[in-house]
């Protein structure tokens, strides 16, 4: 049986080095792996038909959420921004109830982030990320499960940035979809500040460069996709 679907807070130190205070129980999670190369790490390439699966129910997604979430703008999930696609579950992921651990979910959402940072800066991924100057610290998480994953299973994890309303912050949504499934088992709402690290950790803007990269991105997803 899949008990209590609903939301978690979640607070961590560094992008990618997470700590979870769960509302049912508290406990840590592993740090994400900082190796990854590129969204696509250790993923296997998606074959036409997964790949025009996904499509749709970002699709689906994007059209049930763009109003409510910036005014009306077309915001698009895009697969080329997945930090974790075609990521296999494994046995070990399930707990007494038999479906995956909710907080499973956290840990692929962190490395998707993680991914989806490395991916988007490229070579100046380590050095915001790297707690020595301005760099980013998760404020807020709010997660909703929406559907039980079993094994065996493969999910996508999906990032999109949000609109840039704040000097000194900026948010991203997320999903986990299930290929089984073939339907979106959880959403996330993350709210990342950055702050000097320099200075005691207050809270400083973002960056110029990575703030025009942020820029950037966000004028990519208002772009139609590419329908074949």
């Amino acid at each position: 049986m899949f008990l209590k679907l609903g939301k978690s807070a979640y607070t961590t130190g560094l992008v990618g080095l997470a700590r979870t205070r769960m509302l049912a129980r508290p406990g840590p999670l592993a740090a994400a792996a900082t190796a990854a190369r590129s969204v696509t790490t250790g993923a296997r390439a998606l074959d036409p038909e997964t790949r025009k699966m996904l499509g749709e129910i970002l699709a689906a997604e994007d059209a049930a959420t763009q109003k409510q979430a910036n005014g009306g703008a077309i915001n698009h999930y895009r697969l080329e921004s997945g930090g974790l696609v075609n990521h296999d579950i494994f046995w070990g992921d399930m707990d007494t109830f038999g479906h995956v651990n909710n907080v499973m979910y956290l840990k692929w959402f962190e490395t998707a982030r993680v991914n989806y940072f490395r991916a988007l800066l490229g070579s100046d991924a380590d050095k915001f990320m790297g707690g020595v100057g301005v760099g980013p610290i998760i404020r807020s998480v709010d997660l909703a499960w929406r559907y039980p994953i079993t094994f065996p299973d493969t999910i996508s994890v999906i990032h999109k940035l949000l609109p840039l309303t704040q000097p000194d912050r900026f948010e991203l949504s997320g999903v986990v979809v299930s290929h089984k499934a073939k339907k979106v088992a959880a959403r996330i709402r993350e709210v990342i500040v950055t702050v000097d690290y320099s200075n005691g950790g207050v809270k400083a803007p973002i960056p110029g460069d990575v703030r025009k990269i942020l820029e950037k991105q966000w004028q990519l997803q208002q772009q139609p996709l590419e329908t074949k």
